[in-house]
């Protein structure tokens, strides 16, 4: 594998509106963003979600930091998927601290989101306004918190016209200030849960 760290000083990877970019088998590690989402990722696009993608397969999201939103992963109108891939150990200040999605689809298939934390809402991954496609996949250990403003869903945070299915999945140690230690779901959102243990 090849692993490459930001050395806490910047964000690894920025992916622009209408790219397909796709990372097999690498650790992204140790990436920082201090004036903007996305601690060591950040997918930006303008059209419509399909139209931006980012595939990460094999590949590890690790102890990277924002003082915004999306400690591992921050993307807006874009579809991320993260198959046989892990977000561990991210923090951000706003919401999201492994994956924080906005407007879009986020795919998450045999996948790891542990150890996370977040002073906004989604302590492993918050998600607005989209698709949510969740199978054989945990959500361990997150935390959400702020004293200050007590935020919402230790694991996972979904908000305002989205449609989740979780299948085949895991819930477990996770922790919220406010509501939904392990997963928070606000608004005109419409929930799918089988087989699934939390």
């Amino acid at each position: 594998r090849i692993t490459l760290s930001g050395g806490l000083a910047t964000r690894i990877f920025s992916v622009q509106d209408q790219a397909e970019v796709e990372l097999r088998d690498i650790v992204l590690t140790h990436g920082r963003s201090s004036a903007g989402p996305g601690g060591a990722v950040l997918v930006t696009a303008a059209g419509a979600p399909g139209d931006t993608t980012l595939v990460l397969t094999r590949a590890a999201v690790r102890e990277s930091s924002t003082s915004f939103w999306g400690g591992g992963i921050a993307a807006a109108n874009a579809e991320v998927q993260l198959l046989y891939s892990s977000v561990t150990g991210n923090e951000a200040n706003g919401g999201g601290g492994g994956v924080n999605l906005t407007g879009g689809v986020l795919v998450l298939f045999e996948a790891e989101i542990a150890d996370n934390r977040s002073g906004g809402s989604g302590g492993g991954v918050e998600f607005w306004t989209g698709e949510l496609y969740m199978n054989r996949s945990v959500v361990d250990r997150n935390t959400a918190e702020n004293a200050a403003t007590p935020p919402f869903g230790g694991g996972m945070s979904i908000r305002d016209l989205s449609i989740a299915s979780i299948e085949s999945s895991r819930f477990a140690g996770n922790w919220s200030r406010s509501s939904g230690g392990g997963l928070h779901v606000w608004g005109t959102t419409e929930l799918f849960l089988l087989q699934s243990t939390f």
